[in-house]
């Protein structure tokens, strides 16, 4: 157990014509209003997330990557996605064109004398044969993506407008390939998250184990060093993303709060899983939440979005108030409803790696919990 005491002290559709830089794509981009909800990449279709991400991921970090997120955005930012908008390029109206001359072929078999029997037959083959275009489509722009496109935003929006299109002019069911397109773009989401926990693994065995550095010093070196590393890695993150806003604000601002309710709830279960915790080691993890924290609040308030909104970002917070304090002040904390993002189970986890066992932590965890069954 830890070598802390007892008494120690210790977050209408409408429609916009307008241009943006041809350098995304090397053509002029279009203006649409915003797609219809179920079109759009929110948190709950996070879960949908493609098994080729989803194998990169353990399961161990990532339980809440199906748990509902809710969110909370400044006024301003609520206006703007209620009136979403994103850009496509030119390359959509060019394919539209190409498959309005295929479907061409269907409507002119009357002309050609073809029965209306044959003509109703048809109609399923010509559908059937839109979707295997739409498809290979994709299929052949994702295999070879930045030969076409610089980012993979614009794809995601161009071929879900070739979706809406077709599917509302020719009265076609794309489910199968706007799921195609979620995927992609989850893909995407996942790529970034995994670039930030392959800092927090690259630290496993020097800041977020259990007894694997017992040298302070070297320990606040790590602290900094990793600080350093992960701050400079979301800073890319977000500059990209940021980037790419002009693309698509509902999906930016979706695939940050993604970002930060993963990254988060990573760093939340490697503490709440340790044993044993020293005094040391919880003054450098709430430095550690600290400025992560900070970092995290401060870039997704540049997009609008209230932090204290995203669950994990205040279990986090929360997990820091456990760290710095003692154990009657976490009973107090407790009381003043200030542990409600914390399971029991890890509250009382955390408190028996902070304390060594003693009857006040005896009474202490049995108090909390049988506060919580009289909740239940």
């Amino acid at each position: 157990d830890g070598d802390k005491d007892g008494d120690g002290d210790c977050t209408d559709k409408k429609e916009v014509e307008g241009k943006l830089d041809q350098s995304d794509l090397g053509l002029e981009l279009e203006d649409d209003g915003g797609w219809d909800v179920d079109e759009e990449l929110d948190l709950d279709s996070i879960s949908e997330a493609s098994q080729k991400g989803k194998a990169k991921i353990d399961d161990d970090d990532w339980g809440a990557w199906e748990e509902e997120v809710d969110l909370e955005l400044d006024d301003a930012t609520s206006r703007n996605l209620n009136k979403t908008t994103f850009k496509y390029s030119p390359l959509v109206l060019h394919l539209l064109k190409v498959i309005e001359r295929y479907m061409m072929n269907y409507t002119s078999l009357k002309e050609l004398g073809v029965s209306e029997d044959q003509v109703e037959d048809s109609k399923a083959l010509f559908k059937q044969g839109l979707k295997k275009l739409c498809t290979s489509y994709f299929t052949m722009i994702e295999s070879q993506l930045f030969t076409t496109y610089k980012n993979s935003v614009l794809f995601y929006n161009d071929f879900n407008k070739l979706l809406e299109e077709c599917g509302r002019v020719y009265d076609i069911d794309f489910t199968n390939c706007h799921k195609m397109n979620l995927s992609f773009i989850n893909e995407y989401v996942n790529d970034k998250i995994l670039l930030l926990v392959k800092v927090l693994d690259d630290y496993a065995l020097t800041i977020w184990n259990d007894d694997e550095l017992d040298n302070g010093e070297k320990l606040e070196g790590y602290s900094k060093e990793f600080l350093i590393r992960f701050n400079s890695q979301f800073d890319e993150v977000f500059f990209e993303l940021s980037k790419l806003s002009h693309l698509n604000k509902q999906l930016v601002v979706n695939t940050l709060i993604t970002i930060t309710f993963q990254v988060s709830n990573n760093i939340c279960n490697r503490i709440t899983c340790r044993k044993d915790i020293s005094s040391f080691e919880s003054n450098i993890l709430s430095n550690i939440i600290d400025s992560i924290t900070q970092q995290l609040e401060q870039k997704v308030n540049t997009m609008g979005i209230k932090a204290e909104g995203i669950q994990s970002w205040t279990k986090l917070q929360q997990i820091k108030l456990v760290l710095s304090a003692n154990l009657k002040g976490i009973l107090d904390d407790f009381y003043d409803a200030k542990f409600y993002e914390l399971e029991t189970h890890e509250l009382v986890s955390l408190i028996k790696s902070l304390f060594v066992e003693s009857p006040q932590r005896t009474r202490t965890i049995t108090e909390i919990q049988s506060a919580r069954e009289t909740q239940t």
